[in-house]
């Protein structure tokens, strides 16, 4: 059972969160009182009239928090949580499939000192064998999903990304799947095409993605010293050619510049937050997307050079962001947006038609945690034609392959079991976690482990996320 909560902010505010209405409501200092009298205290309705009575709390006020009892408000939330996917439900995740990421080749032109397929990470010894997506497994995916949208009757939209590795390594590859998709005749699948590059090859091919509209996600740390870790296989630093290139697409393309490409900065030990926006508004005019190394895979071995690298986005935001302008805060966009997606999931995951809805319900059943059913969002495509729910969660959770045929093989029942057995092994936890609605742990990138979020812990997030400045006017 999830209890409602009631908390103060800095600023003043009180609030109550009610999980069974999925509601967030500003106090006045006695309804708050009165609330936390019941809720905390463990004080009966005829007790709280009686404290009504003994401090001259006005009438209206104890009818505001009458009203909030009789309706449901102060109530706890029963929570039943699916330990279980039915395989109907894989089968028909495919509607709502927006993303195919093509991993072109596992193979770069740099040697970051924190990637991925290098040093630091516990990434599979045969990285490096079928190091490039053939034409023709990539084909065959596609295949797969036009045949399944036309069976079911069903026209898609689909975004085409292309990953690496550096992509454009393996570009005779990207220009065959856009020229495949391109000759589509049916309206039953739409394509879009974005791309994450380093940029080294960028002034090869970007006549390129300009006529196909491509949206580029360039990685650059910063300036040529805050780039230092991104370097080639000979120690040489590509900042200012890199640079150089981008500057000449924003003079020659400046709509296409402004409109397609983004910035990817990841934050480590020789940048920050501060001066990367202020180096990218100068520069580029533009802020990019902050993030930070991935902690998952690391080898155990190099977990001292992994850390003498690596920085919490979470803790440079906290101990930079009341230094840096309103609307840069409002620009950083990895902040801002968990942030509008806490506000959304702590509210309502699904919409609310009419008012009346918020006086129903006393249960509630529930996938645990924030892992995607497979396919049902994303599929990640890699170099040797197996399947993976993202890019983001390594190589050990296979969904399915594309043969040396073109077959697409997918085992569904085998599919079940693996999120079965994910699901099951946190339900325990998730059962009394008051981070249900607003969680964002991947089963995948956890191995299945998870510990639950306690009332107390649940109350410091929502303080820690809505007394950001931007917030704290709406109530």
């Amino acid at each position: 059972m999830l209890e409602p909560v009631v908390f103060k902010l800095k600023n003043g505010n009180r609030l109550l969160y009610n999980f069974k209405k999925r509601s967030l409501l500003n106090l006045n200092e006695n309804v708050y009182l009165l609330c936390n009298l019941f809720l905390n205290e463990k004080k009966t309705i005829d007790e709280i009239c009686e404290h009504v009575k003994a401090h001259d709390i006005s009438q209206s006020d104890f009818d505001y928090f009458l009203f909030l009892h009789d309706n449901g408000f102060l109530s706890s939330l029963a929570i039943n949580l699916q330990s279980s996917v039915s395989l109907n439900s894989l089968y028909t995740a495919f509607y709502d499939l927006r993303i195919v990421v093509f991993e072109i080749t596992k193979k770069c032109n740099l040697h970051c000192s924190y990637c991925i397929y290098g040093d630091l990470y516990d990434v599979e010894d045969e990285k490096y064998k079928n190091s490039y997506l053939s034409f023709y497994k990539a084909k065959s995916i596609l295949d797969y999903i036009y045949q399944w949208c036309q069976k079911n009757k069903v026209n898609k939209r689909l975004t085409l990304s292309f990953y690496g590795g550096e992509p454009l390594l393996g570009f005779d590859v990207i220009r065959k799947i856009v020229e495949y998709t391109e000759s589509f005749s049916s309206d039953t699948l739409e394509f879009k095409y974005d791309i994450t590059t380093n940029g080294v090859l960028l002034s090869k091919y970007i006549d390129f993605l300009i006529k196909y509209d491509f949206s580029l996600l360039v990685s650059l740390d910063g300036d040529e010293y805050a780039s230092s870790y991104r370097v080639n296989f000979d120690g040489k630093n590509y900042y200012n050619e890199i640079s150089s290139v981008l500057l000449k697409i924003k003079k020659n393309n400046p709509d296409f510049f402004s409109k397609n490409i983004r910035f990817n900065s990841i934050i480590h030990q020789r940048n920050s937050l501060l001066k990367n926006v202020a180096f990218f508004k100068d520069r580029f005019g533009i802020i990019p997307y902050f993030t930070e190394l991935t902690q998952i895979n690391v080898r155990s071995t190099k977990t001292s050079d992994f850390y003498s690298i690596y920085k919490s986005l979470d803790d440079e935001y906290k101990n930079e962001r009341l230094l840096l302008p309103a609307l840069d805060r409002r620009s950083i966009r990895q902040e801002y947006s968990q942030l509008k997606g806490f506000i959304y999931n702590l509210l309502n995951k699904k919409h609310i038609n009419n008012y009346s809805q918020l006086f129903s319900g006393d249960s509630l059943s529930i996938v645990p945690s924030s892992t995607c059913l497979p396919f049902s969002y994303k599929i990640f495509v890699s170099t040797d034609g197996l399947l993976y729910p993202c890019e983001k969660v390594g190589f050990k959770f296979v969904l399915g392959k594309i043969n040396d045929s073109g077959e697409v093989f997918i085992n569904y029942d085998s599919l079940k079991d693996i999120y079965d057995r994910l699901y099951s092994g946190v339900v325990p936890e998730c059962t009394k976690c008051y981070n249900i609605f607003t969680c964002e742990v991947c089963l995948f990138s956890m191995n299945g482990k998870c510990k639950a979020i306690t009332k107390n812990e649940f109350i410091r997030k929502m303080q820690n996320n809505l007394e950001d400045e931007d917030l704290s006017n709406i109530f």
